[in-house]
C-alpha cells in the first residue's frame, strides 16, 4: 500500500480515506510520513444521546421506549457507536428467542435483555487471547 500511495502521480482530487480503532497500530511509515495522511480526525465514543439515538433507530420501532432505552444508554457508556448498535441487535434477538412479543407480534426486549446483550459485547472487548502461551493454554474468547 506504501508503494501504491507514493507511486500514484497523478493524484489530484484523489482522496484516501482509511479507518481504525487504534491509531497507534498503523505502521508509523504509513501514519508519520508527510503526505500519506494528510488529516488525521480523531472521533470519540458516541455521548448519551448518540447512544440514545444509536439504539432507537437500530431497534423494531417501538420495541424500546423511555425509561429502557434511557438505561440502555447509560450503560454502553464505555462503547463504540458500532458496539451500541451490535447491543441493539443482540437484545431484540434475546427477546425473539424468549418470545418476548406483544399482542401485535411487536418484540419488546426488557430490562434484562439489554442487559445481557452489553455484557456479551462489553466482555467481548475485554477478551485477550493468547496464542502459544508457556502455560500451553490458549484463550478463544469464548
Amino acid at each position: 500500500m506504501l508503494a501504491q500511495l507514493d507511486g500514484l502521480v497523478e493524484n489530484d482530487g484523489l482522496i484516501f480515506i482509511a479507518t481504525t480503532n487504534d491509531l497507534t497500530a498503523i505502521d508509523p511509515a504509513l501514519r508519520e510520513r508527510p503526505s500519506r495522511f494528510d488529516v488525521v480526525m480523531k472521533i470519540g465514543l458516541p455521548t448519551l444521546a448518540a447512544r440514545r439515538m444509536i439504539l432507537e433507530k437500530n431497534l423494531p420501532a417501538g420495541a424500546a421506549v423511555g425509561e429502557l432505552l434511557d438505561m440502555a444508554a447509560a450503560a454502553t457508556a464505555d462503547l463504540s457507536g458500532a458496539h451500541v448498535r451490535e447491543v441493539a441487535y443482540l437484545a431484540v434477538q434475546r427477546a425473539l428467542l424468549r418470545d418476548a412479543c406483544d399482542d401485535q407480534g411487536q418484540v419488546r426486549p426488557q430490562a434484562e435483555d439489554f442487559t445481557m446483550a452489553i455484557e456479551q459485547v462489553g466482555g467481548a472487548r475485554k477478551t485477550i487471547c493468547e496464542f502459544g502461551a508457556s502455560t500451553g493454554e490458549t484463550h478463544d474468547g469464548a
